[in-house]
């Protein structure tokens, strides 16, 4: 087994770009400064206090206020104030929140993205290697990144004492997505092409020949409604934490498409990306996809207009599509949120009641000081669907070869090539000898230990449990932002 060649060299290339280029151009940071982004400047002291109020206010102004600290009262609370807009700058976001993580999740995932494209172009120019992919392993950091900083912003809610409000709600949605979960895993495979049933199958049969290869006796791993079980709660905590970046969601692309969008294109194409993922998890309905594309022939046709194999790579190339998309109007949610500061003051002024001048402040900066959190609470649905559609691809054993002749679609063979070994020279140095031998004995044990690895994790269990818990991320991700947007649609006052 060839464990090293050109994809070792592309790894070390990308780690080195990674640690000396990424920190002097950094894509995470191009994303918010270099795409148009512009948010309010908070009002200063001495604007507030040049406000013209009446003799009485300024009066009650110069009484109230605090030496100390600075705070002051305004009267009355419904008064003009006039926020100056700036770009964003290189210089003003190292002060945000999560501005670490995001950084570093986002360049990360260029970097990972960019192996997985050079490995995937040498494997098709040079097919029939027996390598190891070293694509998978920058797509599992990513995916063991992206859930990291999904579960860390996910108990900001739970670690913070705004109120219980935050607390009760993703406990809600994560009884929520449980019965869901639940109610999902009992469809029969002839309506929603889950695959956990091959997937259970395919790891239960490969284990219980790997442990008879160890003379080992087992009855076997796990119970098929364990292993169902532990599905639905992985499905529930995934549901629990897309909770608020589904509000999120919803409430951007409501102001979006209310307030800033007066171009019917970009409405339209606002649209097209908030229900593409609606479009996707359909494809895994059966009755709905597979019957029409797959199963039966049309008239006019002599053979269905998918083959098997062509129809589980349409489903991944229609994920990274939707992926594409929504990251194409990033930028026109990010503006529609910075643009909240404006409407805060907005809906304040029709409140009557007195405010300080620290309160208005902090009102107009908070809303910039969190833009890194609500790039995360975007990306990383996005990203999770990403990087499992790319593993899917490659773990589950589809190709790429047949999206050329979707009808004619002709799975490419990942046969191992006859290696006849060549006979070894004489050598005269013992050491020489010694050292050889070493090296054989280590690659042999790495060859050995890969080999047992992938006899036991199969392609069909990967593409059962991969496909699964794309479909369930891809569906949760669009439930949760449609939520988001009943939400504000029928129960806030905007």
């Amino acid at each position: 087994m060839g464990v090293f060649g050109t994809q070792l060299v592309c790894t070390m290339i990308m780690c080195t770009v990674l640690s000396k280029v990424i920190p002097h151009w950094s894509p995470a940071q191009w994303l918010l400064c270099n795409t148009g982004l512009s948010y309010y400047l908070h009002p200063t002291d001495d604007q507030l206090r040049e406000k013209k109020k009446s003799s009485s206010n300024r009066n009650n102004l110069r009484s109230s206020e605090n030496a100390e600290n600075g705070t002051f009262t305004v009267l009355p609370k419904n008064i003009d104030v006039n926020l100056q807009k700036t770009k964003i700058s290189s210089l003003d976001v190292f002060q945000l929140r999560f501005y670490s993580d995001y950084q570093w999740l986002l360049d990360f995932s260029v970097c990972s993205i960019i192996v997985y494209l050079a490995t995937e172009i040498h494997i098709y120019f040079n097919p029939g290697r027996d390598e190891v992919n070293l694509s998978m392993v920058w797509c599992l950091l990513l995916l063991i990144f992206v859930l990291k900083v999904l579960f860390s912003i996910t108990l900001v809610y739970f670690k913070s004492g705004a109120g219980d409000g935050e607390k009760a709600l993703v406990v809600l949605a994560l009884f929520c997505y449980l019965l869901l979960a639940m109610m999902v895993l009992i469809v029969s495979e002839m309506k929603l092409e889950l695959g956990l049933d091959e997937a259970y199958a395919a790891f239960n049969a490969s284990a219980t020949q790997f442990m008879k290869n160890q003379e080992i006796t087992s009855v076997g791993v796990i119970s098929k409604m364990a292993f169902k079980g532990c599905a639905a709660v992985a499905c529930a905590v995934l549901g629990a934490c897309l909770a608020f970046p589904g509000l999120r969601l919803g409430k951007m692309h409501w102001d979006a498409v209310r307030l800033q969008c007066t171009r019917r294109w970009l409405q339209l194409l606002l649209h097209c990306a908030f229900l593409a993922p609606a479009f996707v998890s359909l494809l895994w309905v059966r009755p709905l996809a597979r019957h029409y594309l797959v199963i039966i022939t049309w008239p006019g046709y002599t053979k269905p207009l998918l083959s098997a194999e062509a129809f589980s790579t349409v489903r991944v190339v229609c994920v990274l599509v939707t992926c594409a998309l929504r990251l194409l109007v990033l930028p026109v949610y990010l503006q529609a949120y910075l643009d909240m500061a404006r409407a805060k003051l907005e809906e304040q002024r029709t409140h009557a009641g007195k405010t300080t001048n620290k309160n208005i402040q902090r009102q107009v900066a908070s809303v910039f000081y969190y833009l890194c959190v609500v790039a995360l609470q975007y990306l990383l649905p996005l990203l999770l669907s990403l990087v499992l559609a790319l593993m899917l691809k490659t773990l589950g054993g589809l190709h790429w070869r047949g999206l050329s002749d979707l009808r004619g679609f002709v799975a490419a063979e990942c046969g191992v090539d006859d290696v006849t070994p060549q006979a070894s020279q004489p050598h005269t140095a013992t050491a020489a000898i010694s050292r050889l031998a070493a090296s054989t004995e280590a690659t042999a044990a790495i060859t050995t230990g890969v080999e047992q690895l992938r006899k036991l994790l199969v392609p069909e269990m990967w593409l059962g449990l991969l496909g699964f818990s794309l479909w369930w991320s891809v569906t949760c991700w669009f439930i949760s932002g449609l939520f988001g947007l009943l939400y504000q649609r029928f129960f806030t006052a905007g």
